[in-house]
C-alpha cells in the first residue's frame, strides 16, 4: 500500500512541477526562463524517480523497446505541434506547421498500444535482465 500512494504523490507533484515549470518556459509575460528551466527538471527528476517502480526489468523484448520509442517519438511529435501553435502572434504558416506535427503525433500515441498488442500476440525473444 505504502509503495502505491509514494508513487501517486511522486508522480503527481513531479506532473506539477514539470507542468509549472514549461508554463514558466513557454509564456514571455513571466519573464522565468531560468526558473522554469530548474522546476521544470526537478519535476522530470521526480519522474524519471519512478521509471525502476512502474516499469519492472524482467523481461524485455525488441517489441517492447520498439513500442516506447515509438510512443516516445509520438510525445515528441505532439509536443513540438503544441510549441508552434503555443506561440504569441501565431500565423496561418506556423498553424499549418503545428498541425503536420501534431495529427502524426496523435496517430501514434493512439494507435501504438494497439499495435504492440497485435504483435504481441506471437511468441518473441525475450531477453531476461537480472
Amino acid at each position: 500500500m505504502k509503495k502505491n500512494l509514494v508513487t501517486v504523490v511522486l508522480g503527481v507533484v513531479g506532473t506539477l512541477l514539470l507542468g509549472v515549470g514549461m508554463s514558466l518556459v513557454l509564456v514571455e509575460e513571466f519573464k522565468a526562463l531560468l526558473a522554469g528551466i530548474i522546476i521544470g527538471s526537478i519535476g522530470l527528476l521526480a519522474l524519471l524517480a519512478l521509471l525502476p517502480i512502474w516499469i519492472k526489468p524482467k523481461k524485455v523484448s525488441f517489441k517492447l523497446v520498439l513500442t516506447y520509442t515509438v510512443g516516445i517519438i509520438g510525445t515528441l511529435l505532439l509536443g513540438v505541434s503544441l510549441t508552434f501553435a503555443l506561440k504569441e502572434g501565431i500565423v496561418f504558416n506556423e498553424l499549418i506547421t503545428s498541425l503536420a506535427f501534431g495529427i502524426p503525433g496523435i496517430l501514434i500515441i493512439a494507435f501504438n498500444p494497439l499495435v504492440y498488442k497485435q504483435t504481441s500476440r506471437k511468441e518473441e525473444t525475450v531477453i531476461v535482465i537480472e
